[in-house]
C-alpha cells in the first residue's frame, strides 16, 4: 500500500537585489517568516504558474478565444523576402521576370538578388530556379501580402517548390479573397498585445511570436470533397463561417443570425485596455479567454427571464445577453475598419476630417519654405540593413512636439524625422508608442522605409499613408472607454454559477 499523501502547498515572496540569497537564508530564522508569504493556487487551467496572476474572478470560466473557431493556420514565411516580397507590385514582377529569365545565368541572377541563388535546408537554389523556369512565371501568382502592422505589400506565391519556405497552401486555398482574419499570439516576448486584423494573405512575422490567423469565412469544399455531396445547402453555407460547434452554440441560444458576431466580439474584447489590464498575469501564460454564453450561463438567463430564482441585474436574460454581444460586435467592427490600411474610415482616413485629428501627424517642412524632392527622403536613420540583408530599426531622431491639452490622449506630442528639413508634427507620445505584435508600429514602419534601405524617396501616398496611420491609431485608442464598457457588459451578461473549466 502506498503512503498516505502528503499535504503540500504553494507560497510566494519577491526577494530583491544582490543580496537576495543572502537574505533568504537568514529569513529562514525569522518566526514571523510564514505571514510573509502569499497561499497561492496555481490553475492547471493557467499552465500551475507558481507566481502571483493579475486575473478576473470570472476569467476562467470564459471560453479560449481558439475555441470559438473552426480553424487556424500560419501565415506565410518566405525566407526570401528580397526576392517575393515589394513594397511595390511593378518592381515585385520586374524582379520575378528576371528570374524566370533562362537567358540570364545565375551567376548574374546572383549579383543583383543573393538570396535567390542560396541553398538552404531542403532547398536546392538552382534545380528549383530551373524547373519553375520550365513552368513559367504564369504558374505563381502576384497576391496581396500583409506584411507587418499596417503595412500592405506584394508577394509572389506558388505552390509547387520550396521557393516560399512555407507556402502554407492550406491557408490560401481556404481562404476567400480580402477575408478579415484575427493574428493573434498565444503570447509575445514582452506580454500580450491585441490582435490584429488583416484582409489579406498574412505573414508568419506579423506578430513577431508564434501566432495564428482566424479567418472570418472560409471556402465551402470543393465539389470533388468527399463529403461535400452530402451537405445540404444550409450545411454548405455554415461551413462557410469558421465558427466551432462551441460558438454556434451560443449564437442558436441567443437567437444571433449573424455569424460573423463571434468574430467581431472577439476583436472588440481583446482590445478592451480594461480586459487587457485586468487579466495581465494570465495572458502572459496561454491563449486568452473571451466572455461568451455556456450552456449554464443561457439556462440561468432563461431561468430569470421565467421568474425563476431571485433577478440578478448581472445577468437579466437572453435579451440583455444577446444585446451586450451584438454592441461588443459593433465595436469590433470599428476596430478591424481601423486596423486595416486598406479600409476607407470617413471622419478618419476619408471625407471631412474630426477636428481633432487634423493636428495628427502632419507632412511638414520645417523652416517653412517649399518642398524639394530630397524633403521625401527617409534619412533619420530609422533602419539599416544587417546580417543576411534583414531589416533592423534604428534610433532614429523625434524631436519635442507643441503640447495638446486638447487631446484626449494626454498633451504629449512629438515630432517625427523624415530628414533634417521635413518632420510629421503633432504625432501623440501614445500613439507613437503603441505597439501591436510586438512591433512599435510607426516606428517599424520607418524602419523599412530608410533611404538606404528602400531605395528612393516616399511618394505622396507613402507620406499620407503615414499620417493616416497615426491617426487610426489615434482612433483606435481613443475607443478604449467605449471597448471597455463592452467588455465589462458582455462579461457581467455571460457569468455562470461558478467557474468551468
Amino acid at each position: 500500500m502506498g503512503e498516505d499523501p502528503v499535504e503540500t502547498s504553494v507560497r510566494y515572496r519577491d526577494l530583491w537585489g544582490t543580496a537576495k540569497r543572502r537574505d533568504l537564508l537568514r529569513s529562514l530564522q525569522d518566526p514571523e517568516l510564514e505571514a510573509k508569504y502569499t497561499r497561492l493556487a496555481p490553475d492547471l487551467r493557467l499552465g500551475y504558474p507558481f507566481k502571483p496572476r493579475t486575473v478576473e474572478e470570472a476569467y476562467l470560466s470564459w471560453v479560449p478565444a481558439t475555441d470559438l473557431f473552426r480553424e487556424s493556420h500560419s501565415g506565410i514565411k518566405t525566407a526570401r523576402d528580397s526576392l517575393l516580397v515589394d513594397i511595390e507590385r511593378q518592381a515585385l514582377e520586374t524582379r520575378m521576370q528576371g528570374y524566370f529569365d533562362p537567358s540570364l545565368p545565375h551567376d548574374s541572377l546572383a549579383r543583383t538578388c543573393p538570396v535567390a541563388l542560396i541553398d538552404t535546408v531542403g532547398f536546392d537554389a538552382d534545380r528549383t530556379r530551373e524547373k519553375l523556369q520550365s513552368q513559367g512565371i504564369g504558374s505563381g501568382s502576384v497576391l496581396p501580402y500583409d506584411y507587418r502592422p499596417f503595412d500592405r505589400r506584394w508577394l509572389y506565391w506558388e505552390r509547387s517548390t520550396k521557393l516560399l519556405d512555407r507556402n502554407r497552401a492550406e491557408y490560401v486555398d481556404a481562404l476567400p479573397t480580402l477575408c478579415p482574419q484575427i493574428v493573434l499570439a498565444q503570447r509575445t516576448r514582452k506580454g500580450f498585445d491585441p490582435p490584429l486584423c488583416v484582409t489579406a494573405l498574412g505573414s508568419y512575422h506579423l506578430i513577431e511570436s508564434v501566432s495564428l490567423i482566424f479567418p472570418l469565412r472560409l471556402n465551402p469544399p470543393e465539389a470533388e470533397h468527399l463529403f461535400a455531396a452530402a451537405l445540404s445547402d444550409e450545411d454548405r453555407a455554415r461551413t462557410a463561417w469558421n465558427l466551432s460547434e462551441r460558438a454556434w452554440a451560443g449564437l442558436e441560444g441567443l437567437g444571433i443570425d449573424d455569424p460573423s458576431v463571434v468574430f467581431y466580439h472577439v476583436l472588440a474584447t481583446l482590445h478592451s485596455p480594461a480586459y487587457r489590464e485586468a487579466n495581465a498575469g494570465a495572458l502572459r501564460q496561454d491563449w486568452p479567454r473571451v466572455p461568451w454564453p455556456s450552456l449554464p450561463s443561457l439556462s440561468l438567463a432563461r431561468g430569470r427571464e421565467q421568474g425563476e430564482g431571485e433577478p440578478a441585474a448581472d445577468a437579466p436574460g437572453t435579451e440583455a445577453m444577446r444585446a451586450a454581444l451584438e454592441a461588443s460586435a459593433e465595436l469590433g467592427r470599428r476596430v478591424a475598419a481601423l486596423l486595416d490600411p486598406e479600409t476607407p474610415v470617413p471622419g478618419i482616413t476619408t471625407g471631412a476630417l474630426e477636428p481633432a485629428l487634423r493636428r495628427i501627424a502632419v507632412w511638414t517642412i520645417l523652416d517653412g519654405s517649399p518642398p524639394m524632392a530630397s524633403d521625401f527622403e527617409v534619412t533619420a536613420h530609422w533602419g539599416y540593413r544587417g546580417q543576411g540583408g534583414v531589416v533592423m530599426p534604428a534610433t532614429g531622431r523625434l524631436m519635442g512636439g507643441v503640447p495638446d491639452p486638447e487631446s484626449p490622449l494626454g498633451p504629449e506630442t512629438v515630432d517625427v524625422a523624415l530628414n533634417d528639413r521635413a518632420v510629421w508634427r503633432g504625432v501623440p507620445q501614445a500613439v507613437w508608442e503603441y505597439k501591436l505584435g510586438g512591433y512599435q508600429v510607426l516606428k517599424k514602419w520607418l524602419s523599412y522605409r530608410e533611404k538606404d534601405v528602400l531605395g528612393r524617396p516616399l511618394t505622396p501616398e507613402e507620406i499620407r499613408h503615414f499620417t493616416a496611420t497615426a491617426r487610426r491609431i489615434a482612433t483606435l485608442l481613443a475607443l478604449g472607454p467605449e471597448l471597455d464598457a463592452a467588455h465589462v457588459a458582455s462579461a457581467q451578461r455571460c457569468a455562470t454559477e461558478s467557474p468551468t473549466a
